[in-house]
């Protein structure tokens, strides 16, 4: 990962959203987080340290406000470390934990193969008068920068609901692979909805092409 290339394009990033009317914050302490009444929208037990055991320096939400001061943008990560099992072992005893989850009944390969310091990026909203100008794909972009400076993970991965999938927003935010979760999980996920991730050898290439693409004078959009 080239911190320059990468700070330089968060960089452009915040600075576009600015001009969009979005401040960008990033703050460590989850109690304002899980505090926050949002349109549509339910911090997740993921991010609830009064249900998940989080150390404070293993996560970080970003917070967009508009100029009057309202919250209109809120996306967290959290770095885990999956130890000598893989990450699908972890999630299934998180899910039982904070949703009285029971076991896979049948185990994903994909993250079956996916080992060591894994940063969940969820909780991803924007309010309902933004979302059709493209800036929550940027944002969310700007997220994963943050992620990968913050934290320099082995993996980043997410979980989509099938219609954003489809629309293709998880390839456009540098995910290489995904795979329906099926019966994998329960409760929290549908089977319809769809695990992503990326390794950080992807992400860097992924971020340091679209750092060199935007940084040329006759770039097209």
């Amino acid at each position: 990962m080239d911190p320059l290339s990468t700070g330089r394009l968060l960089t452009e990033y915040w600075e576009a959203a600015q001009k969009a009317g979005i401040t960008i914050s990033y703050v460590e302490d989850l109690r304002e987080l899980n505090g926050l009444a949002l349109v549509d929208k339910k911090v997740s037990a993921m991010f609830d340290p009064s249900r998940s055991e989080i150390a404070p320096h293993d996560t970080f939400w970003l917070k967009g406000t508009d100029p009057a001061g309202d919250i209109v943008h809120v996306q967290a990560a959290r770095c885990d470390d999956t130890g000598r099992g893989s990450l699908a072992e972890l999630i299934s005893r998180r899910l039982e934990v904070l949703y009285q989850s029971e076991p896979a009944v049948t185990h994903g390969e994909l993250l079956d193969e996916v080992t060591g310091r894994c940063v969940y990026h969820g909780d991803g909203w924007i309010a309902p008068h933004y979302r059709d100008n493209g800036l929550g794909e940027m944002i969310y972009k700007l997220g994963t920068l943050a992620i990968l400076l913050r934290f320099n993970p082995d993996y980043v991965y997410a979980f989509f609901e099938e219609p954003l999938m489809r629309s293709g927003f998880p390839v456009r935010c540098w995910y290489e692979k995904m795979e329906r979760v099926g019966q994998h999980f329960h409760t929290w996920l549908l089977p319809t909805d769809y695990v992503a991730c990326v390794s950080a050898e992807d992400l860097a290439n992924a971020v340091a092409l679209e750092a060199d693409r935007n940084a040329r004078p006759d770039r097209q959009r």
